[in-house]
């Protein structure tokens, strides 16, 4: 079967489970549907819940998906600033602590992975799919996981001090 003919047959299968007959519920199905032939989503677990709850999920976490590296390389390189900035200064504690921000921020995205609960795609990452909103995708993906308390495990403060630094930047970019 060739790759059209795999993404219109799941295209099928995901707009039959929507319940909802629209073009544009057809356009999400079959951009879903290419987004898992092509192996987009592939290293994601089957979401897990109601109809509903498993299609709006998905919807977050292919906005995820689509965003997360832009959201997350200038948090990196940020952390990795500072903690060269704090090794030249002989501030070793303060670089520790840089470290297991980053740490954990790797930790919680690769958590975020295995997750195929629905409800935590919902409860936690549900301001990306606000229709009304002034943040980027980056900046709602940033504030999630901070404000949500699922990244930064004791190092909150620094963590969010970060985020609110890169945000800045993104915003005035």
């Amino acid at each position: 079967m060739s790759k059209a003919a795999a993404a219109m047959k799941k295209a099928w299968e995901i707009f039959r489970k929507k319940g909802v007959r629209t073009m544009a519920a057809w356009a999400e199905s079959l951009r879903a549907a290419w987004a898992i032939v092509k192996g987009f989503m592939s290293e994601f677990p089957e979401l897990k819940g109601t109809e509903k709850q498993v299609a709006w999920a998905t919807d977050i976490r292919k906005v995820f998906v689509e965003n997360v590296d832009r959201a997350i390389e200038p948090v990196k390189t940020r952390i990795e600033e500072k903690i060269s900035s704090c090794i030249e200064r002989g501030k070793m504690m303060t670089a520790d602590g840089m470290k297991t921000v980053l740490a954990n921020l790797i930790a919680t995205l690769e958590d975020a992975k295995k997750q195929d609960s629905a409800v935590f795609w919902i409860d936690n990452f549900q301001r990306l799919t606000e229709r009304f909103s002034e943040d980027s995708y980056e900046a709602r993906i940033l504030k999630s996981l901070i404000y949500n308390g699922i990244w930064a495990n004791g190092e909150l403060s620094k963590a969010e001090k970060i985020v609110e630094s890169v945000m800045n930047k993104i915003a005035y970019n």
